[in-house]
Order: C-alpha cells, then sequence, then structure tokens
C-alpha cells in the first residue's frame, strides 16, 4: 500500500520524464506496475492513455466527475511512478 502523502510530495518532473522513457526496461516496469493497480485505476489509465479518450468520456463512462478523472489520473501516475522505482530487478 503507497501513503498518498507521499505522492504529494513528489515532483511532477521526474515522474513525466520516468513515464516517458520508452527503453525496454522501463516499458517492462511500467507493465508490471500496471498489473499493480486496482481494476478502477487501471480501466482510468487504459481509457485514458491507450484508448485516447477525452477527461470528460473518461469521466462519463466511469461515472466521476471530469475534476474527480483528472485528480485520480495525476494521483495514478504518481503512484506508477513510485511502484516501478520500489521494483527490485
Amino acid at each position: 500500500v503507497i501513503d498518498f502523502a507521499l505522492l504529494a510530495n513528489i515532483s511532477d518532473t521526474p515522474v513525466d520524464d520516468s513515464l516517458n522513457d520508452e527503453g525496454e526496461e522501463q516499458i517492462a516496469k511500467l507493465n508490471r506496475a500496471m498489473e499493480q493497480l486496482d481494476s478502477e485505476e487501471q480501466a482510468l489509465i487504459s481509457l485514458f492513455y491507450y484508448e485516447e479518450k477525452t477527461l470528460n468520456e473518461v469521466a462519463l463512462i466511469l461515472g466521476l466527475t471530469e475534476s474527480n478523472a483528472k485528480v485520480k489520473l495525476h494521483r495514478i501516475r504518481k503512484k506508477i511512478y513510485v511502484l516501478m522505482k520500489q521494483e527490485k530487478v
């Protein structure tokens, strides 16, 4: 379980840099981190990034407000970053 206070203290820059790295090892770590997310988190990521739905569409599909979907996506990105950093190779 990841502490949400920890996530709040992580800068967006290293998260963005890490998640945009397309190296094989990073992609493998990303996939393993995705497997650790709960079903709602996986759905949010899948709809927004893989299916390229808008925030409004994601919110409608999942029964969330657009602002709530945006906040959740932001937190999930940080959670994925932490999971990737904690992974032992």
